[in-house]
Formats: structure tokens, C-alpha cells, sequence
């Protein structure tokens, strides 16, 4: 049986995981630049999209795969709101150890990239964050 600090180890592992895999989805959404039509669906919708367009999916593909992303997107929900206070904090440190490394004119435009990354994710989910 596992201790309690190895409980909240592994707990605080998997929401790490769980936190990394949505940055590197916003990661790869604000790359990827979603079509107009995209950009106004929320949540499993815009998921479904997405999914569709990139992975060619099949009817009989996105019938099946829609139920699963409905049953868990409530709990995805729950799990992010618990992290991002944490990974908001991290990408603060992030951000400043990174603009440590640039030059005056390298860190104006890293600046400008984080806000416009900022922006761009509050304009998706329709709040700030």
C-alpha cells in the first residue's frame, strides 16, 4: 500500500502529465493556426474538428470517438482547473528564464510572441486566464 506521500507523488505526477499534454495541445493548436471555421467552436467540438481534419477521420471514426471525448471532458475540466495555478506559475518562471537568455531586441519579440499566445487563448476560451 502506498504512503501518503507517495500518494500525492503519484498525483502530483499524473497532473503534471495531464497539464503538459494541454500546453502541448495549445502548443500545437496556436502552430497548427485553426481554420476559420475552427476558431469559433469550443471545447469537444472544436476537438472533434480538429481531430477530423488532421487524422482523416471516418464517420464510423468520429461516431466513436466523440462519446469518449464528451465522457471525459468534464473531468479534464476539474483536473485543469486544480493545475493551472501551477503551470500558469510555471510558464511565468519559464518565461523569465528564457528572456534572460535573449538580447534587448530577441526579448521585445518574445514578449510580443507571449502575448499574442496570451491573447490568442483567451480569445479560444472566451475567458482570462
Amino acid at each position: 500500500m502506498l504512503n501518503r506521500s507517495k500518494l500525492f507523488a503519484f498525483g502530483l505526477l499524473v497532473a503534471t502529465f495531464v497539464a503538459g499534454g494541454a500546453v502541448g495541445m495549445g502548443i500545437d493548436a496556436l502552430q497548427a493556426k485553426p481554420s476559420r471555421s475552427t476558431r469559433s467552436m469550443r471545447g469537444v467540438d472544436r476537438m472533434m474538428a480538429r481531430f477530423t481534419e488532421d487524422l482523416s477521420l471516418t464517420p464510423a471514426q468520429q461516431a466513436a470517438i466523440r462519446p469518449i471525448l464528451e465522457e471525459h471532458s468534464g473531468e479534464m475540466r476539474i483536473i485543469w482547473e486544480r493545475v493551472r495555478p501551477q503551470v500558469d506559475s510555471l510558464r511565468g518562471r519559464l518565461d523569465s528564464e528564457i528572456a534572460a537568455q535573449l538580447t534587448p531586441d530577441q526579448r521585445q519579440r518574445f514578449d510580443s510572441l507571449v502575448h499574442q499566445h496570451r491573447q490568442h487563448r483567451t480569445s479560444d476560451s472566451g475567458k482570462t486566464r
